[in-house]
């Protein structure tokens, strides 16, 4: 699978376990997944949504901040 053809999307680690969270302009909500970077079918709510075909990459940019 050549993975440079597909949409890249910033995630950040949303709980302890380090599982990511994407925000999906087409869906205009977060969606939620494993915590492996990568290519990743879509959670699109959206038909119109390009990424229902292709899925996309995510790369965890933002590291969770502890809270104590």
């Amino acid at each position: 699978m050549v993975l440079s053809n597909y949409p890249v999307l910033e995630a950040f680690e949303r709980n302890e376990r380090g599982d990511l969270s994407v925000y999906c302009t087409f869906c205009k909500v977060f969606h939620h997944h494993s915590s492996d970077d990568g290519h990743k079918s879509a959670h699109c709510t959206n038909d119109e949504s390009p990424y229902l075909k292709t899925g996309y990459i995510i790369k965890k940019t933002f590291k969770r901040i502890s809270n104590g």
